[in-house]
């Protein structure tokens, strides 16, 4: 686990534009290691990516309303979803829209 440090509550504490704009900034790496041909770094990337991304879901925001929440869910199990595949298939673009998506976490 590379954010060990997380688990220990950490990252429940943050709120969901947090925990999406720091998902992102691992998505961003991915596509930066695909651009350059490296797909070593870009999986490790992807492993970062997707630990937060169930770091979110395990630590899900509970203090939200059920019908956010649930949302919120959904949103993050889609957004795991799509990454795998996009990765997986070398779908280059894809994981380039799924950054743009996830920057508008980050402002």
């Amino acid at each position: 686990m590379q954010h060990s440090g997380l688990e220990n509550g950490r990252w429940a504490q943050l709120d969901f534009r947090s925990q999406m704009a720091n998902i992102g900034s691992e998505v961003f790496r991915i596509e930066k290691w695909m651009l350059k041909g490296n797909t070593n770094q870009a999986q490790k990337a992807l492993y970062r990516a997707l630990e937060l991304i169930d770091l979110t879901l395990k630590y899900g925001r509970k203090d939200e309303p059920i019908a956010l929440r649930n949302s919120m869910i959904h949103e993050v199990c889609l957004l795991r979803e799509a990454l795998c595949y996009y990765f997986y298939a070398g779908r280059i673009d894809d994981i380039h829209s799924l950054c743009k998506y996830l920057d508008a976490f980050a402002y």
